[in-house]
């Protein structure tokens, strides 16, 4: 029996881009084809097998440990980058300010596909969603795949909608549904611009600054 079923969402990529040096600014540069291995993208920043590893991971490796690379794109959604756009009153927001590698439209409420969900083209490149609360466990993930004989997926780990003291929202905590806050009086859209804006805030982001400090 199949772990894993498909969908009916389809979605088209609309955008490409690749950041070729972080530590010299966010911004991607516009691309209009990416090849991609099992390393990821040659000319991104964040290709490789393997990397060092940062301070999100700490507490599992000495920062600068050689670990499986799982972050290998950044992907968004058109429909999320609208949202944010209206939210911060401008017109457009330019994806190559986000860092972001690809730009995906038709899937709704992108931000919130599960964990592990497959993003698969028609040719078979599969690409995996990934929870950042899954990014530290990632090293034991890919011995499993090792030595079980699987293929290696390409994952993509999404920051989590977060509470107000920092944890991100799950059953196991009793965190009230999103529709259970507005029923409950909550305003949706601010408290959309404030899950994100937490999100952004869990990975060392800050939407508040000007575009052009990005």
């Amino acid at each position: 029996m199949p772990a894993l079923m498909p969908t009916e969402f389809a979605a088209r990529i609309v955008w490409l881009g690749a950041n070729p040096d972080r530590e010299e600014g966010l911004p991607s540069r516009p691309l209009a084809q990416m090849a991609l291995g099992f390393a990821g993208y040659a000319g991104e920043t964040h290709a490789g097998l393997t990397r060092p590893s940062c301070s999100r991971v700490v507490s599992q490796h000495p920062k600068g440990t050689e670990i499986r690379n799982v972050r290998q794109l950044t992907i968004l959604s058109a429909e999320d980058l609208a949202a944010i756009a209206r939210i911060m009153g401008v017109d457009r927001l330019d994806p190559a300010l986000t860092g972001a590698s690809l730009v995906i439209e038709g899937i709704p409420d992108f931000t919130r596909v599960p964990p592990s969900s497959r993003l698969q083209g028609a040719d078979g490149v599969t690409l995996v969603t990934r929870g950042a609360d899954l990014f530290a466990a990632s090293h034991i993930h890919r011995t499993l795949q090792a030595l079980l004989g699987l293929p290696v997926p390409r994952w993509h780990h999404h920051p989590l909608l977060l509470d107000d003291t920092g944890q991100k929202l799950a059953k196991r905590r009793a965190s009230p549904a999103l529709a259970e806050r507005r029923l409950a009086g909550e305003d949706g859209r601010m408290l959309a611009q404030q899950l994100r804006l937490r999100a952004f805030a869990a990975w060392n982001l800050k939407p508040t600054r000007s575009l052009k400090g990005l």
